[in-house]
């Protein structure tokens, strides 16, 4: 079970200081080996570490601001971005992780407005031109995005990260021809390029290849261990192949380093559903965010299905009813409103 549009980043999870036994430069090297690992909670105690003894510094403020961003946290990466400016001005390293601190917040036209009106002399090749897609991506301007990306592309075709972001565009259009040329020059230039093996997995399961899509998200989540996403969708194919008892023991692991993460607790509730553990299943749904309902009306289905096991046939038929002029889910939903007991 995958979203349509996945953006590229995990839930934030506070690092655990106490085991750090580092010496304060030993601390600031393993975090650099652990971010060039993407090992970013390990990176993130082991900057903390450094700091609790030394203090704040440039080096470590620019670090510590990299890693909470590829976590997703771009609310506490503003804190450091805020301490670094005034020790090293609005450099090209500065200028962009302000800019994606700024998407993550959910504000994508700050983010290009900073983008536009700044020089980026010295900043690596197809930086800028990333950012204006992507904020244009999270704008809802998909139009712009596309033109953006194909100018970008023409500049810099081996580009892992413009290719990804293609792909995911492409994906969106429904071109999936487009999307497999973009995911094989992404992964050419980047094996690890977390989008594009987001994307490849999303191909996988569109041709029903279920195993093969496995497979991805495993390598994905291998090369990304702190990400919740990957597990996730590992979790959630596992169970959409029966394998109940793996599906479990990933949903374990990865719940203990991402419990509030929804589609972690949602394939939680699935599992506990499958199982007809439905009192457990309905606890885990009604725990789920609201806009996270709103938003991924698989929860509803689910939902229902629940309350049909609870015997709550009446509950059931509104729900399913509540799927009826939703194209992915009204046969199913109507079949399985018609096949309740009457009365």
């Amino acid at each position: 079970m995958i979203f349509r549009r996945l953006a590229p980043v995990a839930l934030f999870a506070a690092a655990v200081l106490s085991g750090c036994q580092n010496s304060a430069p030993e601390s600031m090297a393993a975090a650099e080996a652990a971010i060039a690992k993407h090992q970013y909670f390990d990176a993130q105690a082991a900057l903390l570490a450094w700091r609790e003894d030394n203090g704040a510094s440039p080096e470590n403020s620019a670090l510590l601001a990299k890693v909470l961003i590829e976590l997703g946290d771009g609310y506490t990466a503003e804190r450091y971005l805020t301490e670094l400016e005034p020790q090293r001005g609005t450099t090209p390293e500065w200028l962009s992780l302000r800019a994606r601190s700024l998407i993550l917040q959910g504000n994508p036209w700050r983010a290009r407005e900073l983008i536009e009106r700044s020089g980026w002399t010295g900043a690596p090749e197809g930086e800028r031109e990333y950012l204006l897609v992507w904020a244009a991506m999270e704008e809802g301007n998909t139009g712009q995005a596309i033109a953006e990306v194909d100018r970008a592309l023409r500049l810099y075709p081996d580009h892992a990260g413009l290719n990804a972001k293609a792909a995911r565009l492409a994906v969106w259009e429904d071109n999936w021809d487009a999307a497999e040329r973009h995911i094989a020059a992404a992964l050419a230039a980047d094996p690890d390029q977390f989008e594009a093996l987001l994307v490849l997995g999303e191909g996988q399961i569109a041709d029903g290849d279920l195993e093969a899509a496995l497979k991805t998200y495993r390598l994905a989540g291998k090369a990304y261990p702190d990400f919740a996403i990957p597990h996730a969708n590992v979790a959630g194919l596992l169970l959409d192949l029966g394998r109940l008892d793996e599906a479990d023991k990933t949903l374990g692991k990865a719940l203990q380093a991402h419990p509030e993460f929804p589609l972690l607790r949602f394939n939680a509730a699935r599992l506990a559903a499958m199982r007809g553990q439905w009192k457990v299943a309905r606890a885990a749904v009604q725990a789920l965010p609201t806009e996270w309902k709103r938003t991924f009306p698989a929860t509803i289905m689910l939902e229902a299905d629940i309350e049909a096991g609870l015997g709550n046939h009446a509950m059931a038929s509104t729900l399913y009813a509540q799927l009826a002029d939703d194209p992915r889910f009204a046969q199913q939903a109507l079949t399985k409103r018609d096949a309740l007991p009457a009365g």
